[in-house]
């Protein structure tokens, strides 16, 4: 074996290597931190933020009746839709049917109990959950 290959080959193994380390912390960063948030609100509105990285809370509890809010926070078109993506048909009503403009928002009053996956229909990796409790 000749020094180019063996070059090659710890190329190769490294790269591997920091692409299964850097998935596995992002991975991890993903699942071990989300961003919980239990609305009881007087005013009966509870607000998720859309930027590039995601839903801000990611995950959110309210009780029947409120009314969510999405405000696009970026300076990109978001999508805010229920799971599954494309058709957004688990809870079908969480669906602007347009893209919510950089600057702007959109809100849904949700009534349906459950728990209901979020996602962003332009970028589907964009994903959150709505706990709604009566």
């Amino acid at each position: 074996m000749n020094n180019k290959s063996v070059w090659k080959r710890i190329g190769v193994g490294g790269a591997m290597g920091i692409m299964v380390v850097g998935g596995a912390l992002w991975w991890s960063h993903k699942t071990t931190s989300p961003s919980v948030v239990s609305y009881e609100t007087q005013s009966g509105i509870a607000t998720v933020h859309i930027t590039e990285e995601g839903f801000t809370p990611s995950e959110l509890k309210v009780t029947a009746g409120t009314v969510v809010r999405f405000v696009n926070d970026d300076q990109y078109w978001h999508w805010p839709a229920s799971d599954p993506h494309p058709t957004h048909t688990f809870y079908s009503e969480i669906d602007p049917r347009e893209p919510v403009a950089p600057d702007t928002s959109w809100e849904v009053t949700v009534s349906k109990p459950g728990t209901w996956g979020l996602h962003d229909h332009l970028a589907p990796y964009i994903i959150g959950t709505l706990t709604v409790v009566e």
